[in-house]
């Protein structure tokens, strides 16, 4: 087998995983965004939850809303600062992506 041919299969190995991870993220984010309204969190750890599925697994705007929506809650004034950036530097980078 030349350089070549091993190079081609594991792209393809490695095309077939990303495409397997990214199934299991889906299901995932499937599961746990109907949790969340139910969980006893912190709004700060609400905000975690939900900016690590918008991050990571989601392009769906309603949980960007979510993650908007426990950032406002969020009581501690630099907390919130801080949260509500993270909002708005993720909003500029989907709006910069699209």
């Amino acid at each position: 087998m030349d350089d070549q041919t091993t190079q081609n299969q594991d792209d393809q190995n490695n095309s077939g995983a990303a495409s397997g991870s990214s199934s299991v993220k889906k299901r995932a984010l499937e599961a746990l965004l109907p949790l969340l309204d139910n969980l006893d969190e912190s709004p700060d750890r609400k905000f975690e939850i939900l900016m690590t599925a918008v991050r990571s697994a989601t392009d769906d705007e309603s949980v960007l809303e979510k993650a908007l929506e426990a950032a406002l809650s969020i009581e501690e004034p630099a907390a919130k600062a801080e949260a509500l950036l993270d909002i708005i530097n993720e909003a500029s980078f989907r709006d910069e992506n699209r």
